[in-house]
């Protein structure tokens, strides 16, 4: 007897351990599945994305911008360091804020779902009633439906209500119809639309890389020689096996010397050694295996320069980009091979010559030199020609064009316009697939009421009752 006594109390224990689990989770997945939940949760990532707005970030300015950043504000750069909001899509909070934002959502439309998949679209808005006479007395035999059969006026509503779209199920005492069913189903798209556009932006945080790389006609870059300046995010892939080679660079200027357009031919070549050439215009693209290669606005003369020593078996060959502002092109650079530093100005007409390379005021350049000891030398170096300088010919060969480009990838990118195009189709179903729900009931003295439902619209109602029913009755 003991036995059996001790046993029903250990079935008894096992039986309730279950409950007493689902007692304790069910609240904690009824927070998690709140609007409350989701808004105070969206809230917060919103206020994290205004920190990561408002302060400087490690890896997406460059260190320069940083550190002066920094010596102008101390007090506010150590307390940003110190929370981690230098870094802020980095910090494990950020991802857990996101992480939990992702699983509120998609609980509150994975919730809203099953309800529609259950018991359909609840009826909702306000209420509009008909009262409709009884069918004149002949309509069938003796006045009454044959047996089993749904009332004569009955059917002749459902009949209208057919004819205008709705989906109908009767009954012996009435009727009940819908339409629009995929209006309420909108809001339930848009939701899980939304849940897709912000795991996009988490997956786009973590992965995007851009690189920027100022370049010429003739040069070709290799990523593994590293970017001009460089942003990643925590698990970007940063160095593939990518290179970018210009053939060409054309610029169009307005009369008041302001630009018109810029454009570059370029070849992209990937892994296993898949090419793709093309023109880019400015802020266009060109894609290749993920990456995406943009011509930015930024441009500048870059002069082609060599310089032999007097022995002549050393000839060093490059490019010098001359940033362009309104004082004017200048720019530094060391002679290589020697301790000699220039200090060059590009005067002359050179925006017509990189227009149609021709211009009535030769490009030249203006610069001084010094050395070791700081000993200066001016110069005056016409496009074509050369001087002697160091132990050795410096020559001004060509004069180009060179621009900014951007290089980025982001494996979010798919995912965000995925959820960009659920969200927008989701909204429209919502707003203009109007839902309407009527039901016709039995009145004690004869005929039928008429009750009518839609969030929008109210001030149609009656009217739209009266064509469906073909009657002037009033209605409330």
């Amino acid at each position: 007897m003991l036995a059996s006594s001790t046993s029903a109390s250990a079935e008894a224990r096992g039986t309730q351990r279950p409950a007493l689990a689902l007692r304790t989770v069910a609240p904690a997945l009824g927070l998690i599945a709140s609007r409350r939940a989701a808004l105070v949760l969206m809230a917060l990532f919103l206020g994290a994305l205004a920190l990561q707005a408002l302060l400087p970030q490690r890896g997406t300015v460059s260190e320069l911008q940083y550190t002066l950043w920094r010596s102008r504000y101390p007090t506010v750069a150590r307390a940003s360091e110190a929370l981690g909001l230098d870094r802020v899509a980095s910090t494990p909070w950020f991802w857990a804020l996101g992480s939990a934002i992702a699983l509120s959502l998609t609980a509150c439309t994975m919730r809203r779902a099953s309800t529609f998949l259950r018991r359909g679209p609840p009826p909702r808005g306000r209420e509009a009633y008909l009262n409709l006479a009884p069918p004149p007395v002949g309509t069938s035999p003796a006045g009454q439906p044959p047996a089993g059969q749904p009332p004569a006026g009955l059917m002749d509503i459902a009949a209208s209500l057919r004819r205008h779209g709705y989906l109908v199920k009767l009954g012996q005492d009435g009727l009940s119809a819908r339409t629009g069913s995929l209006g309420p189903w909108g809001s339930v798209v848009f939701h899980g639309g939304m849940v897709v556009l912000f795991l996009g932006v988490l997956v786009s945080a973590a992965t995007r890389f851009t690189g920027f790389v100022e370049l010429a006609p003739g040069q070709i870059f290799q990523e593994h020689s590293g970017y001009l300046v460089q942003r990643a995010g925590a698990w970007a892939h940063q160095e593939p096996d990518f290179s970018i080679g210009v053939t060409g660079i054309g610029v169009a200027f307005w009369p008041d010397r302001s630009i018109q357009d810029i454009w570059a031919e370029v070849a992209l070549q990937g892994t296993e050694g898949i090419v793709a050439q093309g023109v880019v215009r400015r802020n266009q693209s060109l894609h290749l295996q993920g990456s995406s290669l943009t011509l930015g606005s930024p441009f500048g003369p870059a002069a082609q320069l060599s310089f032999r020593l007097e022995d002549g078996h050393k000839e060093s060959r490059g490019y010098v980009n001359f940033p362009v502002d309104n004082s004017g092109s200048r720019s530094q650079f060391k002679v290589p091979d020697t301790v000699v530093t220039v200090h060059a100005e590009l005067v002359g007409g050179w925006r017509e010559f990189l227009e149609n390379r021709y211009s009535a005021d030769q490009p030249r350049l203006k610069f001084v030199t010094s050395d070791s000891h700081g000993a200066a030398t001016e110069y005056d170096l016409p496009l074509g020609e050369a001087v002697t300088i160091a132990d050795g010919e410096l020559r001004f060969e060509a004069l180009e064009t060179w621009a900014l480009f951007m290089v980025s990838r982001d494996q979010g990118l798919p995912m965000i316009i995925a959820g960009a195009v659920l969200a927008f189709a989701g909204l429209a179903a919502a707003l203009f697939i109007i839902p309407r729900w009527i039901t016709v009931t039995s009145l004690p003295g004869g005929g039928w009421r008429v009750m009518y439902r839609t969030p929008w619209g109210t001030g149609s109602l009656l009217r739209e009752l009266r064509e469906l029913t073909g009657t002037d009755t009033e209605g409330t």
